[in-house]
């Protein structure tokens, strides 16, 4: 059985978990191997790049051109989602930066009977939980539905709702969204990797543009909760916490009625 965590060499295909996952489930080539690369697109960064939290970025596979802009970033690791040949290009991308890889096969939730154990996403958790190796990027091929899960995961392990959570997944998923990720996204435990996030502190982790707390500025406003902030003291002070802007906050039930497939 292959050890995923072990960082992958870009100069070969070794540790790329072709005997297949735990449990009993079926080779990672079942999903990785067909999957649609890439859409060609220009420079800059990635198609569905975005910052997670400080030092924590998701995308769909860099291209060539795509590795002037993520040089800056100036990663520490990265963690690839699927199984998938390498251009030269970004193979000596992360040898000349000395990036330390990662190769954890995440099978798409295209089959009920087809599903990829909480171990495996609590593997890649623990590398995001782990601030010594950010700031790292995580990507699959379109960044929406495997890197899409995993985020969503990361959300519910900072204390996001699941309605939250799902509704960040949709965000980048959309126009095509799955019924079986947001059942993959319910299912997960987020109480197993609980210790590790409360060590590090992750419920506290912010991306670089902190989110304004617009709950807060509405009680303020309707019932004065908050007595002594003006507006303009609302406006810039931050959530305490990790959590979704407003827009994120909606019915469960009525997320799956939008853009499933």
């Amino acid at each position: 059985m292959a050890d995923y965590i072990v960082p992958h060499n870009p100069e070969s295909n070794e540790n790329t978990g072709k005997e297949g996952l735990e449990d009993g489930l079926l080779p990672s080539s079942f999903e990785s191997g067909p999957s649609r690369p890439p859409t060609p697109h220009g420079e800059g960064y990635p198609t569905n790049f975005a910052e997670v939290v400080q030092g924590i970025y998701r995308s769909s596979f860099p291209l060539p051109v795509h590795l002037s802009s993520v040089a800056k970033l100036n990663l520490k690791t990265i963690v690839t989602l699927v199984d998938e040949e390498w251009s030269p290009e970004y193979r000596q991308f992360v040898k000349d930066n000395d990036i330390t890889s990662y190769v954890i096969p995440i099978l798409a939730n295209k089959s009920p009977q087809i599903s990829t154990p909480q171990s495996t996403v609590d593997r890649v958790l623990k590398i995001l939980l782990n601030p010594s190796n950010h700031p790292l990027v995580v990507h699959c091929n379109k960044g929406r539905h495997r890197t899409g899960c995993i985020m969503a995961c990361f959300r519910r392990i900072q204390g996001w709702s699941l309605p939250a959570a799902i509704a960040e997944y949709v965000k980048h998923a959309t126009p095509k969204t799955r019924v079986l990720d947001r059942n993959f996204i319910e299912n997960y435990d987020p109480t197993v990797l609980a210790d590790v996030a409360d060590k590090v502190g992750a419920s506290k982790w912010l991306p670089t543009i902190v989110p304004v707390d617009y709950h807060a500025m509405s009680r303020a406003k309707v019932y004065g909760d908050v007595a002594s902030a003006d507006d303009d003291h609302l406006k810039h002070h931050p959530k305490a916490k990790s959590a979704p802007p407003e827009a994120f906050i909606g019915n469960l039930e009525g997320m799956h009625r939008v853009n499933t497939v």
